[in-house]
């Protein structure tokens, strides 16, 4: 079959894809006595454990209610716990119990089997663009751009800070929020905020819509996630401009979201 690749034509492709990738694993969780629900927030916590119910719910984009259905179900089976956040009691953070690290290498199968099924006759370079792809939707749904880094977190801010003032740009603020969490005896991996703007950029926008003024001026997040890769982040011009309906301002936006585009870029390599 072949569509059109427009903004009309992808959001059926998604939904389809998504709702086999639901039913391939409800299917092969069903055999462990477990739904597609637990699977996906199981992956995250083999991936990251101590993490909130929130940030649970918003990584795999469930609601609130959903998840902690889940979860309990999950804290059922003996897979997970919850334990209270040391620095706010009333906050969960979640864990993994020694029975889930049993079952892991089959949910690894499962996931292997699945990517093998939907990467089926792909090129390793097919691949790689198909991911870089993903990543740039996924980013675009919700309104923030991520770009890879070369370069280590304080680099990555001190090329941006560099090409920002190249162009005459304003830097308002710099903010080394680990550094800032250590100095109260919490830890946090390397993330650094460098607050930016230009008032004849920023000033035509709010005549656009003067609530934008929210999100301005814009801001720039280098951090390390817990992989070690580190990634340049920021809010697509477009998002604020569809978050506070600014209307007739498509010129605006563009130049916006070219200048961010080639500053990341010198940020980045």
């Amino acid at each position: 079959m072949v569509a059109a690749v427009d903004n009309v034509a992808l959001t059926p492709w998604i939904c389809f894809i998504s709702r086999l990738s639901t039913r391939f694993v409800g299917g092969e969780m069903s055999r462990m006595g477990f739904g597609p629900g637990q699977f996906f927030l199981l992956s995250e916590l083999y991936g990251e454990e101590g993490l909130s119910q929130d940030e649970l719910s918003q990584r795999v984009g469930v609601d609130k209610s959903n998840t902690s259905r889940a979860l309990a179900k999950l804290e059922k089976f003996g897979l997970i716990q919850r334990k209270s956040d040391p620095q706010n009691h009333k906050v969960k953070k979640v864990y993994l119990r020694s029975k889930a690290h049993t079952v892991r290498d089959e949910f690894k199968k499962i996931q292997r089997q699945w990517n093998a099924n939907l990467l089926n006759g792909f090129t390793k370079k097919e691949k790689v663009t198909l991911m870089a792809s993903l990543i740039k939707i996924a980013n675009n749904a919700e309104g923030m751009i991520r770009v890879q880094s070369a370069n280590s977190v304080a680099t990555t801010i001190d090329r941006l800070e560099t090409a920002l003032k190249n162009k005459g740009m304003t830097i308002f603020k710099r903010v080394p929020h680990s550094e800032s969490a250590a100095k109260v005896g919490l830890e946090l991996r390397e993330t650094e905020l460098l607050i930016f703007g230009n008032p004849k950029i920023g000033t035509l926008l709010m005549q656009c819509e003067q609530s934008a003024a929210l999100d301005l001026p814009m801001k720039a997040l280098a951090y390390k996630d817990k992989d070690g890769q580190v990634w340049l982040a920021y809010n697509d011009p477009q998002y604020i401009a569809d978050r506070h309906h600014a209307k007739d301002c498509s010129k605006v936006i563009a130049k916006m979201t070219k200048a961010l585009a080639n500053f990341s870029k010198a940020a980045t390599q």
